[in-house]
């Protein structure tokens, strides 16, 4: 029952996020236009590389690994922006305008209005082009699905959009006590941007620091590499299956921490009137 009510409100947010965006097709169709654009110019990006250095391994990685890693950067980066990343921008001027009041006073958990009640369908139309870009690398990789190593790479996808999340919604937090915070959010871009590329670019202690104490290369390389085949003449970093259970505690564990900073920050509100 608590399921089913919170699914209709979920539905009902969709459905009027959508007729909004509808109400728009121009804008909608120049946002798709541009994430695709962007996504078209890392792919160019990385090939200018590869022609440069001859079409050789690049830190172990070959021409179409990274392809496949491109493609499941875009697919986890268009999920997030689809559910989230809209609503965690938008804190700080919820915060600001008194509009988290009226939230409060809803009788429905804050935090989910807060983190679900937008719904940015501009991502919809680039999940099919991030899973172009994945059959065609994959193909050209020779992978081979199977139930297992599907399901593998789709909780990944999974922990990796929960991740970026929580690690957004934290920052946002910021805003309780900081009202203006837009500063901060410029950081996201450019970290954001460490996942496109293959973990093993980086040095050693880049590497660790950017896997395992702030995961953001562990958000896409770690999928990427569940599916990827293993070959005799690979150099590169292979996936075993602790990484999977790492990604997923730090999905966990930071569910449970944004959720401990907020209470705590609704702990000391006192609302944009007082």
């Amino acid at each position: 029952m608590f399921l089913t009510r919170y699914l209709r409100i979920y539905f009902a947010m969709a459905r009027n996020c959508l007729v909004r965006e509808m109400s728009f097709r121009g804008h909608f169709l120049i946002t798709v236009a541009s994430e695709t654009l962007w996504f078209a110019l890392q792919i160019v990006f990385f090939e200018v590389i590869f022609m440069n250095n001859d079409g050789k391994p690049i830190a172990g990685w070959t021409k179409y690994e990274v392809l496949f890693l491109l493609g499941t950067q875009h697919l986890i980066t268009q999920f997030f922006e689809l559910v989230f990343f809209t609503n965690c921008m938008d804190i700080s001027d919820q915060i600001r305008t008194g509009g988290l009041d009226f939230i409060l006073t809803k009788p429905v958990n804050s935090q989910f209005l807060l983190s679900l009640r937008k719904l940015n369908f501009n991502s919809v139309a680039n999940i099919p082009v991030a899973l172009a870009i994945l059959g065609y690398a994959g193909y050209k990789l020779g992978v081979h699905l199977t139930f297992s190593n599907l399901l593998v790479y789709i909780a990944l996808v999974g922990c990796g959009v929960l991740i970026l999340y929580n690690t957004l919604f934290i920052m946002a937090l910021s805003a309780f006590w900081v009202v203006r915070n837009q500063s901060l959010f410029e950081l996201w871009f450019p970290v954001r941007n460490f996942a496109s590329y293959p973990i093993d670019m980086y040095p050693p202690s880049f590497k660790f620091v950017l896997t395992f104490v702030f995961p953001i290369l562990a958000v896409t390389n770690f999928p990427a590499m569940a599916l990827m085949p293993l070959t005799s003449e690979m150099n590169r970093s292979v996936f075993n299956p602790t990484h999977a259970w790492f990604v997923a505690g730090w999905a966990i564990g930071m569910l449970v921490v944004g959720h401990f900073i907020f209470r705590f920050a609704l702990h000391h509100y006192r609302s944009a009137s007082s």
